[in-house]
């Protein structure tokens, strides 16, 4: 559950409740705990890109078939 909770925190940008849980963890953490903050980290970062990334792919398929230029990578 605290794990959850940094997550949200995270999430939602909230600096002093990420410490604060962070503080609690850190009483508490053992390797298994502080991989799984990663890999819940990690996976909630995709979940919030994979809908820009969808989008620039589909403005990139339709700027190509419209003939335009989509802009350069970088």
């Amino acid at each position: 559950m605290l794990i959850e909770c940094i997550v949200a925190a995270v999430r939602a940008g909230d600096d002093p409740t990420i410490g604060a849980l962070l503080d609690q963890l850190a009483n508490i953490a053992d390797t298994n705990a502080l991989l799984l903050l990663h890999r819940r980290l990690h996976e909630d970062l995709l979940l919030v890109s994979l809908p820009r990334a969808a989008f620039a792919s589909a403005f990139s398929r339709a700027a190509s078939s419209s003939g335009r230029r989509s802009r350069p990578r970088r």
